[in-house]
Order: C-alpha cells, then sequence, then structure tokens
C-alpha cells in the first residue's frame, strides 16, 4: 500500500463511498496515529506490522473463486 492510498482511506467517512478530498492527514499525522499497526518505510510505502494488519491485508488480496 502507499501513502497516498492509505491518507485516501481514512479520508472515507461512515456511510460514504467517496474519499473526501478535503482530508488528508499528514505523513505524520498517519505515523502517531497508525504507527502500532502499520510502518511507513521511505516516503511512501506502507507495510503492515501487526498481526491484524497483516491478516487483513492477506484476506483482502486473496483471490476469490468464481
Amino acid at each position: 500500500m502507499t501513502l497516498r492510498e492509505l491518507q485516501d482511506a481514512v479520508g472515507i467517512q461512515p456511510g460514504d463511498l467517496t474519499v473526501d478530498k478535503r482530508y488528508k492527514p499528514l505523513p505524520a499525522k498517519l505515523r502517531s496515529v497508525c504507527g502500532p499497526i502499520v510502518e511507513i518505510v521511505g516516503e511512501d510505502t506502507v507495510v503492515p506490522v501487526h498481526f491484524s494488519a497483516k491478516e487483513y491485508e492477506t484476506e483482502i488480496t486473496k483471490p476469490t473463486c468464481s
């Protein structure tokens, strides 16, 4: 995941289906809020470090059978 994707993800308010472009938290804010579950590597790579975040990423990227 990229830093921009994380910014977009937290910019979606409950009940909405679109990103609120007015709310783009700064990388420092994301580090403080999301720090326990993800690590921001380099300029824009977000890597899950907590088991639950890794598990969630694995589940949402798993191909589904049709």
